[in-house]
């Protein structure tokens, strides 16, 4: 029989032995009256199944599997219960190659790549022999810190920490670690928008890009669904077709393998801008017979390699690289389409959320600081109607405009000649029981 014993302001089980006969005890510490007396009801269990030889109940059971390894310890000392099976601790490299490899079927490559360049700065920083569990939110910090000490910049750093969460999390699905340590408020894995990176490329400046390469139309394509369709490259200009393009009714179709997985973000609709027209109707008079991929040949195999080759392009027009050469093509059409079309619309063509058009996208133009500093800043338009004084000519009816109904109208809608009515006219209302009427009282 098992019971409570109290030992000061600490508890523990007593029950006697069934080999030794000797009393033994599980010490349990501070706790509430309810919780010893639940373990000792179990410790009578398993001390019953001991001496008679059968089975634990289901209840007890479970309750073994519940609870913390200090207290089942206890019970392994007093030869209640075997001790658990330590599963071996699964390495962080090991773990991370056998995840990567699992998500190669259902994952773009370029998914793939990025998650081997994060396994690879984990491991350089952990150790390919590092247990999993025994990573904690502390060397996490310290991960994060040794990134930037080495120059990384800080979305980059994110992205790193955000790719080991995901690893940690797939360890815990599979019950390996208990605590994702990469779960902590100093860690923050959000990318934000970078405000020193972000430039608005003028026309000028992509016309003159546009002249070097006028004898390659793919180029020009490339260059031009960036810049004045403002795809997403290279996956949306590598995913273009010529069926996509209706050029009926001036329409393009952009399929955004970005979003694919999204419900209802896998296309979107934009419009066959004038600046396209001509640039892409010269690409599809030179595209080969029987192919229906905008951008085909090498540069369709080799699209890894545009931004290497859209910098010398720049360099041979004259002019210096920009940064994120492809992504500021987009946003400067953003930036534009925004100074004629609602948000909404821009939002909706460009393919993202007005937050992440305010975060990642926006910026300032030169030509608008130079257009305010001369001046040039349009006054709101005054309306040509003068706004008419409250003593305006009289009222005039439709009998003496020459109506024919013979019944007044509303001034300012069927009565042309009725601007306002006369204050004179009205005679002032007295409420009842006041000798002083309203329009007299004091306010």
């Amino acid at each position: 029989m098992a019971s409570v014993a109290k030992d000061g302001k600490s508890k523990r089980v007593q029950f006697i032995d069934p080999e030794s006969g000797c009393r033994r005890g599980i010490s349990l510490g501070q706790c509430p009256a309810r919780v010893a007396e639940t373990i000792a009801r179990h410790v009578e269990e398993l001390v019953s199944a001991k001496i008679r030889g059968h089975t634990i109940s289901s209840a007890t059971s479970a309750w073994l599997s519940d609870i913390g390894n200090k207290l089942y310890e206890r019970l392994v000392k007093v030869d209640l219960v075997e001790a658990r099976h330590k599963a071996p601790a699964v390495t962080l490299g090991q773990f991370t190659a056998d995840y990567i490899e699992s998500r190669r079927a259902d994952t773009k490559p370029r998914t793939i790549i990025n998650l081997s360049v994060s396994r690879r700065e984990l491991v350089r920083f952990f150790g390919e022999d590092r247990a999993m569990g025994e990573i904690t939110s502390g060397h996490a910090i310290e991960f994060r810190s040794a990134m930037l000490g080495r120059g990384l910049a800080d979305n980059t750093v994110r992205r790193h920490l955000g790719r080991a969460r995901q690893f940690f999390a797939a360890a815990i699905d599979k019950g390996l670690v208990q605590k994702n340590p990469f779960f902590h408020k100093q860690i923050k894995v959000a990318v934000r928008g970078n405000p020193d990176r972000r430039q608005f490329i003028s026309r000028e400046v992509i016309d003159r890009v546009l002249a070097v390469c006028e004898d390659d139309p793919q180029w020009q394509a490339i260059i031009a669904l960036a810049r004045y369709g403002g795809l997403r490259t290279p996956s949306e200009t590598r995913a273009l077709r010529w069926s996509d393009i209706d050029w009926g009714n001036n329409l393009i179709t952009v399929r955004c393998p970005k979003l694919e997985r999204l419900e209802r973000h896998a296309t979107r609709t934009i419009p066959l801008f004038a600046e396209l027209q001509p640039i892409l109707l010269r690409a599809h008079a030179e595209s080969p017979e029987g192919n229906d991929f905008v951008i085909h040949g090498r540069l369709r195999k080799g699209c890894g390699n545009w931004r290497t080759q859209f910098e010398r392009l720049i360099r041979r027009s004259g002019q210096e690289p920009w940064g994120c050469p492809f992504q500021n093509l987009r946003s400067s059409r953003e930036v534009e389409l925004s100074e004629v079309f609602p948000w909404f619309t821009v939002c909706s063509w460009m393919g993202h959320s007005r937050e992440v058009a305010r975060e990642h996208y926006m910026s300032v133009p030169a030509e608008h600081f130079a257009r305010a500093i001369a001046g040039e800043i349009a006054p709101p338009k005054i309306r040509a109607e003068s706004v008419q004084s409250v003593h305006a000519e009289p009222c005039k009816t439709s009998q003496d405009q020459g109506g024919e109904d013979g019944k007044t109208a509303f001034c300012g809608q069927k009565m042309r000649g009725c601007d306002t009515l006369r204050t004179q006219d009205i005679a002032p209302y007295t409420p009842k029981g006041s000798r002083t009427p309203v329009s007299r009282m004091r306010t």
